[in-house]
């Protein structure tokens, strides 16, 4: 096997993860990557997949296990469960293939004699698919414990009865959920409800884009490369990455981004607004949004992680030097009391946006929530001293806890002495096996002011 094939560097990329969980990161794609546009969609669908459904392949992985799954080291669990997801989830890799290749990289990065261990696990995996089916929908799957669920709606029914007989237990291992998560939804909207958002996690999204010059879509619609979303205005892409690439930098505004993302900054439509302040702007989606929305303004950019303030200043680019400046720290006390707006797309536990951020769904817990609400208040105290006496605030985040939301929110509102003008909680639309361009995730936005 070639060591830098795409599934070598999708073991490479899961073993980070297995060192790493519950708390995973978005890891970017190593410079040494491959040039390769296929092979990089198999190395991070590979990656997507097994993030995705980790403690579904953890559960069958387990039952082929003579050993504590906790006692067995990192590199192995990332040969067993990247090999269980290409065996289980995906459908045009040969087993054979998926062990050899699983054996060879477990050689390699374990230096020792694993890979029997590897080889023997797998095979007795690829034994336990019993039947395919192609459409199961959730509330028979999340009642049976022989059931794997798979992203695009259909399930594999296994020859051993592996998931818990408990149904809570049992539904949080099929979707590779937190129990404390689960528990907190059906306590907030019920038990089918609260199973068809856990459902709705295990969408492999599509790309979405909008902004895109008419003239450029319809080329591309008639190319079948662009279908049109449900929502209008947006569009699924179904492209290879570089023409994605090209798509959205061919339109000022053009960028990738989902609805109900879009709904904060479209929710300041109207207002006077002279200077913006994307205060936690990341890549600049939202920051290109507010150019497009307010284009007689200003747009003032910070973002603390160095490779996406990198990111965000190409931005410059699209929207002139005159129009979007990113600040640095040195440069916040310039603009006190000068913004107008202020967009606050704060950090969050990201479980509006499972589909998407699939490293989150593992990292949710008591903890977690308490430790992303503080930086959500120090962020806010930062950033709201800049505000003109009349400025609005924006609060936006990809969660649906009320904590990160509403709460939040109102806290921010008596903090500044201001008050919530509006608001919009909008849920993950969709579930697996739906045509994409029905699907969305969901977001919380508030205006303040």
């Amino acid at each position: 096997m070639n060591a830098t094939s795409g599934r070598a560097r999708a073991l490479d990329r899961i073993a980070e993860h297995a060192k790493r969980f519950p708390d995973l990161v978005f890891i970017r794609p190593s410079a040494g990557g491959s040039s390769d546009a296929r092979d990089a969609a198999l190395e991070r669908s590979i990656e997507q997949a097994t993030l995705r459904h980790w403690a579904a392949l953890r559960s069958v992985v387990s039952a082929k296990l003579t050993r504590p799954w906790t006692s067995i080291q990192p590199e192995v669990r990332a040969a067993l469960l990247g090999g269980a997801a290409q065996m289980l989830l995906m459908d045009r890799i040969p087993d054979h293939a998926i062990v050899d290749e699983g054996v060879e990289w477990t050689k390699r990065a374990t230096r020792g004699p694993a890979g029997a261990f590897v080889n023997a696990v797998l095979h007795r995996v690829s034994e336990m698919r019993k039947e395919l089916l192609p459409k199961m929908p959730h509330t028979e799957w999340s009642q049976r414990r022989d059931v794997l669920p798979r992203d695009d709606g259909s399930a594999w029914v296994l020859t051993e009865a592996v998931f818990s007989p408990e149904e809570l237990p049992r539904v949080c291992a099929q979707t590779s959920l937190p129990k404390l998560l689960l528990e907190r939804w059906r306590s907030r909207m019920g038990v089918e409800r609260s199973l068809e958002l856990a459902a709705a996690t295990l969408i492999r999204p599509p790309i979405i884009v909008t902004a895109i010059d008419e003239a450029l879509a319809k080329v591309h619609l008639e190319a079948g490369t662009l279908r049109p979303h449900a929502q209008p205005g947006f569009y699924v892409a179904d492209c290879p990455r570089d023409e994605l690439d090209s798509l959205v930098r061919s339109s000022t505004y053009a960028r990738a981004q989902d609805p109900s993302s879009a709904e904060a900054v479209a929710a300041t439509r109207g207002l006077s607004v002279k200077v913006a302040l994307d205060a936690c702007a990341g890549r600049g989606t939202k920051s290109l949004q507010l150019g497009e929305v307010h284009p007689q303004a200003l747009i003032l950019a910070f973002e603390p992680d160095s490779d996406r303030r990198r990111d965000l200043g190409t931005l410059k680019g699209r929207l002139g030097a005159e129009r979007f400046q990113v600040l640095h720290p040195s440069e916040f006390e310039a603009w006190a009391g000068k913004i107008d707006l202020l967009l606050l797309d704060v950090p969050c536990t990201n479980t509006a946006v499972l589909s998407r951020r699939v490293e989150a769904r593992h990292r949710f817990g008591a903890k977690t929530l308490d430790s992303v609400c503080e930086l959500q208040q120090a962020i806010t105290k930062q950033f709201t001293p800049f505000l003109a006496d009349t400025g609005t605030i924006v609060w936006s985040t990809c969660s649906l806890e009320e904590e990160e939301d509403t709460r939040a929110a109102r806290r921010v509102a008596t903090d500044t002495n201001r008050a919530v003008k509006s608001e919009s909680l909008q849920w993950p639309i969709g579930l697996p096996g739906d045509d994409p361009v029905t699907v969305s995730t969901g977001s919380y936005h508030a205006v303040i002011g």
